[in-house]
């Protein structure tokens, strides 16, 4: 039989005080981290504007909150909208989106200032493998990432062929 001897730890006592200026170490230490971790991963703050439609794409709503799509509104479905101004800057919808369950589950996860919600872009790039996107009037949802996605959201001025602008609000 082989014997193992393991030597004593030596104690170590440390002061009331010692403990309590570790104590109060650790915790600034843990507030630090969490103060850098929420704030330092905003980027911008919910000023909108931001659009939905409930008919397809036909109209919009303009609201300045972060929704996540699809939401109730007044007891129709709503979607988030891509609002851009043609050549005369009548703004129309070029398309609407939505987000399956796991990409609703990452934007919840939205951090929160005064109580609003605050949009942050790598959430919204993480949650957009999980977005559906269409024309206005199509019944067919195609996923965001697609190439047929991207030739949606890509909008361009029928006029120049140049990108679109968006519409900022009035």
């Amino acid at each position: 039989m082989i014997e193992i001897k393991i030597p004593r730890m030596k104690r170590i006592e440390m002061s009331r005080k010692n403990i309590a200026l570790l104590g109060t170490a650790a915790l600034l230490l843990i507030l630090s981290y969490a103060v850098h971790m929420y704030f330092g991963a905003v980027s911008i703050p919910a000023s909108g504007p931001y659009y939905y439609s409930t008919d397809n794409g036909r109209t919009f709503i303009r609201s300045r909150a972060i929704h996540i799509p699809p939401f109730d509104l007044n007891g129709k479905k709503a979607v988030e909208a891509g609002v851009f101004v043609d050549a005369h800057g009548k703004p129309y919808v070029a398309y609407v989106f939505t987000y399956l369950l796991a990409g609703q589950a990452i934007l919840a996860g939205l951090p929160k200032v005064d109580g609003q919600k605050i949009d942050n872009d790598s959430m919204r790039m993480q949650a957009s493998q999980y977005c559906l996107v269409r024309k206005p009037g199509h019944k067919k949802w195609v996923p965001w990432n697609s190439p047929e996605g991207q030739q949606i959201v890509n909008v361009r001025d029928p006029a120049t062929g140049q990108p679109a602008k968006p519409y900022a609000g009035s």
